[in-house]
Formats: C-alpha cells, structure tokens, sequence
C-alpha cells in the first residue's frame, strides 16, 4: 500500500525540549520575585511523584479538570514550601505565559520542521502527531505554530496508553482512517518510536540531529523526509 499518513513523535523530534516540572515551578516563583529555597525543587517533585498516578486518572477521564487540579497541587506545594496558598493563582497565571509563549526556551521548534510539515501537506499527506505527554500537548503544539499542520494529535496521558504499545499507534490511525501499512511514524526513542511503531505494523524512522549523516533507519535532518516518501 502507499504512503499516506506520517506521524511524529513530539519532544526532541518537532520541538527541542528542557522541560522540568520542578524548575519551571521556580521560575514562576522567580517571575513574582519571590526568593526560592534550594530545597524546594526536591520537595516539589517528591510531591509530584506522590500525586502522580492520581494526575495519571484525572488526565484519562477528566481532562478538563486539569487546570483545577494544578491549582489544588500548586497550593500544597506552597504549604510545604512555607508560603501562601493565596499565591496559586498567581503562579498559575504566570506558569501558562511562560509556559505557552512563543519565545519560550523549553519548547524550541526545530529549524527543519516548518518547511518539512509544509511539504507534506502540500504533497498531500495527513499528519499526526503522538507523544507521551499530558492533556497540554495540544496547547504546547498550538502556541509554538504547529498544530495547523496536523490532522490528529494524541496525547498518551490523556489516551491512557503510552508508546511504545501498539494501540497508540493504532487508535491515532483509525482517526486518520488509514491502515499500518499506509502509515511512516518518526520519533527520537529507539524503544518507544521506532521499535513501537513496527509492532504495530507501521514503516519507522529515527531523527537524531547530532549525527553527521543519515542512515536507512535516522535522519539527520528532518528535511531529508522529502526525498524518502
């Protein structure tokens, strides 16, 4: 069958990412110029690990809830912190302008994935999108430019399954309405994007922009893409 769906990973294939829940947390603390303890970014992502499978639930069933429960882990981070609940909202409204503005550096777009995207679509190819991420992969997409690109985007917390299990893949496909072996995924993860797209009957590539050239299976540059489908 021939090629007509490409699907990406998102970290490290179309954005360049450093993101950390715990650093970023100071950096909203920083921006209301509030003088943040050595010790709190351990204490944060204590908490967080405690909370996670909770958030694991709500991203599932209730993602719309999301927000409200930031807010409510924000204000227990903040008791344990020694500061005020009342600062939440606060921090809240400055994490999502650091968070989803575009010069923001812990979502870099890469230099070769406009172009490519653009080339796809203009070639006739839909796209998708499917990261391990949370119920913002949408909003992260969107206020960076991308999510006009892409026809499908699926995020694994909110789908409740994550790479590399093969009903990712296929429940991004069925959306697409296309079959496997109609379908290419490229990612950066060996395990979760190349090995976990071939389980599921998709082709795979790799993308890692620090190697000199590519090879059959990894691409160098993302703009190579063009002269392989």
């Amino acid at each position: 069958m021939s090629l007509r769906v490409i699907t990406f990973d998102c970290a490290n294939t179309l954005v360049e990412t450093s993101w950390d829940y715990a650093d970023h947390a100071m950096a909203c603390l920083d921006r209301l110029g509030v003088a943040t303890d050595p010790e709190w970014p351990i204490v944060y992502r204590r908490l967080l690990m405690r909370s996670w499978p909770e958030y694991r639930e709500m991203n599932q069933a209730r993602p719309n809830e999301a927000d409200a429960w930031w807010l409510e882990f924000t204000q227990v981070f903040l008791e344990h912190a020694g500061l005020s609940r009342d600062l939440a909202p606060s921090l809240m409204e400055a994490s999502e302008d650091l968070l989803y503005r575009k010069d923001k550096v812990d979502f870099r777009v890469y230099d070769d994935i406009v172009e490519t995207l653009t080339a796809l679509r203009e070639r006739g190819f839909r796209l998708g999108v499917i990261s391990n991420w949370d119920y913002s992969l949408g909003k992260v997409l969107e206020s960076r430019g991308l999510s006009e690109h892409f026809d499908v985007v699926t995020a694994s917390l909110v789908l409740g399954v994550e790479k590399p299990d093969p009903l990712i893949f296929q429940h991004t496909l069925e959306r697409l309405g296309a079959a496997p072996a109609e379908a290419l995924h490229i990612g950066d993860n060996p395990l979760d994007d190349f090995h976990g797209a071939r389980s599921a009957g998709l082709r795979a590539l790799l993308v890692d922009r620090s190697q000199p050239r590519s090879t059959d299976v990894m691409l160098h540059d993302m703009r190579e893409l063009l002269n392989r489908v």
